[in-house]
Formats: structure tokens, C-alpha cells, sequence
């Protein structure tokens, strides 16, 4: 249901996405501490991309040769990842980036 709601990056709707974000989370803590409560609010390192509506998308002019090439350099990525070389693998996921 909710997770099949993902909004791109570079989406229009994103602008709302993080409004109504905000918004609940003020209301969040408007009811805590009008409750009482006290409230600690910090980042927690996670993953966004498959946690909608925040979601990992190709940009969607995308042509067919720059996923391939796109591809190819997120594998590169990986494989370099996986074998301990994280200097190379920041490079390809950059360079992917582009």
C-alpha cells in the first residue's frame, strides 16, 4: 500500500513529501511534550531506498546506453566493495552518480 508510494529525488512532489514529514514530526513533539514528556530527536544512520516515499530511482530520461553504462559502474562498485577496496568503490558509485 504505502510502500508502492515512492517519490524521486528529483520529483515535484518532494517538496510536499518533506512538508508533511515536518509537519508530523513537529506534531509529534508538540503532543509529547504537552504531555510531559521529554523528547530527544537525533539522525540515525539507515537506508532510505527502498523506505518510501523516499526511494532510489533512475532520473526517468534516463536513456537505454547510460543504464547500461550506470549498471556497469554499481557492479564495479560492489565487486570493489565486497574485496575491501572502499577508495575504488566510492569511485564508481560517484562516478555512477554522474
Amino acid at each position: 500500500m504505502f510502500a508502492e508510494k515512492r517519490v524521486a529525488p528529483h520529483d515535484a512532489r518532494m517538496e510536499a513529501v518533506h512538508h508533511h514529514f515536518r509537519r508530523n514530526l513537529n506534531d509529534i513533539v508538540s503532543a509529547t511534550t504537552e504531555a510531559g514528556a521529554k523528547v530527544l530527536l537525533c539522525t540515525v544512520a539507515t537506508n532510505l531506498r527502498h523506505c518510501a516515499p523516499f526511494a532510489s530511482m533512475h532520473r526517468p530520461d534516463l536513456e537505454p546506453a547510460e543504464r547500461q553504462h550506470w549498471d556497469r559502474l554499481y557492479q564495479e562498485g560492489v565487486a570493489a566493495e565486497s574485496a575491501g577496496d572502499y577508495q575504488a568503490a566510492v569511485a564508481r558509485y560517484l562516478e555512477a552518480r554522474q
